[in-house]
């Protein structure tokens, strides 16, 4: 189990709700979660800043094991300074569970968008990544240019169909 070093254990998220601000009663946390499954929250986004597929806006977030609706992703932070105190729950419609009042990262809905789409998903990596953020927006088909990249024609269909499903759940 990863340990965080900036953290000492805590017993993770409350079950009461309370009132927020305009007097919106925010839903109850799903309990407490495995503070291994927390650790390797933690160390997903410290790992994959390490080997720069997150830059310093990236994320990783993950659904809640004990229920389908919310997902857990740390406050608004670098992926690289991410500990176990910065894990938060958000309910299904991606705002923090009762009593958070911390900065949250604006793509929360992204992740819980895809979250609803798709029940299978367990895990979702948000990145920025320079080497693939011009295929995302370039209109133009990615295609093999030479013999080593021919397994390209299969992975580039299932691409596009992902970039459409991502396309329209988001936008």
């Amino acid at each position: 189990m990863l340990r965080c070093l900036c953290c000492k254990p805590m017993a993770y998220l409350a079950s009461v709700s309370e009132s927020s601000g305009g007097g919106v009663r925010r839903p109850l946390s799903a309990g407490p979660v495995d503070p291994e499954l927390i650790g390797d929250l933690v160390a997903a986004n410290r790992i994959l800043a390490t080997q720069n597929v997150l830059d310093g806006y990236g994320h990783v977030s993950m659904r809640h094991p004990n229920n389908k609706d919310h997902f857990l992703l740390s406050r608004s932070l670098a992926p690289a300074r991410v500990c176990r105190a910065d894990i938060m729950e958000y309910a299904g419609d991606s705002e923090p569970v009762s009593g958070e009042h911390r900065a949250s990262y604006l793509e929360r809905y992204i992740h819980g968008e895809i979250y609803q789409a798709r029940p299978d998903v367990m895990a979702i990596v948000h990145s920025h990544s320079a080497s693939v953020l011009p295929f995302a927006i370039s209109k133009t088909p990615m295609q093999a240019v030479f013999h080593m990249s021919a397994f390209w024609r299969r992975v580039c269909r299932s691409m596009m169909r992902a970039s459409f499903l991502a396309i329209r759940i988001c936008w």
